[in-house]
């Protein structure tokens, strides 16, 4: 089971079978398990950016999640993205369902499409973090002063790895493990002129 996902929507225009609802090309997509059930946003459902990523080029996306609100807001390159409000968001504390980047695994319903590009980097907090502080600490590594470092659950630079390992740099120690949905090699590249 997913636990929660945030993935690309309708990643190509030329493959109609990779898009579903009203998504825009290229959107961000959160997907998460509907509350008191135990299957997932179908991807019709799924809350998604109202504008895309641009290809070829590296994209800072944020997205942020207030389930007590039931609202997850979209962030690309800095600027927001669209917001929605609705009563299938949510992040569980249940100790079932994966994080997923990219796209989920076994998720039939999400279009099939899988994510093929790079990340550099994945920071997840346990707090809504405004926009000026998503774009005040985008692009440089999350300090000990950060304002909500003490809210740091996950931070993944992709440039500390073991074979499939991601290393958690933040206090938890939750290093993740990287897979292609191609079963591909990994590629590592560190630096600023990764790509």
């Amino acid at each position: 089971n997913l636990g929660w996902s945030v993935q690309l929507m309708c990643p190509s225009s030329s493959d109609a079978a990779a898009c579903c609802g009203n998504h825009v090309l290229r959107s961000v997509g959160f997907l998460s398990k509907a509350p008191g059930t135990t299957s997932n946003t179908v991807c019709a459902d799924a809350p998604s950016s109202s504008s895309g990523v641009t290809l070829d080029q590296w994209n800072h996306i944020a997205v942020t999640v207030d389930s007590r609100l039931y609202t997850v807001r979209f962030y690309i390159n800095g600027a927001e993205a669209g917001s929605v409000v609705s009563p299938i968001v949510g992040l569980w504390n249940g100790d079932e369902g994966a994080l997923v980047v990219g796209q989920a695994p076994d998720c039939s319903s999400c279009g099939g499409a899988a994510y093929m590009g790079y990340v550099d980097e994945l920071r997840i907090f346990n707090a809504v973090l405004p926009l000026s502080t998503v774009v005040k600490f985008k692009g440089v590594t999350v300090p000990d002063w950060h304002p909500y470092r003490k809210n740091l659950t996950a931070y993944y630079k992709f440039d500390s790895a073991s074979g499939s390992t991601v290393l958690d740099l933040g206090d938890n120690g939750f290093n993740g493990v990287v897979a292609t949905v191609l079963r591909d090699p990994l590629m590592w590249k560190s630096g600023q002129d990764a790509q």
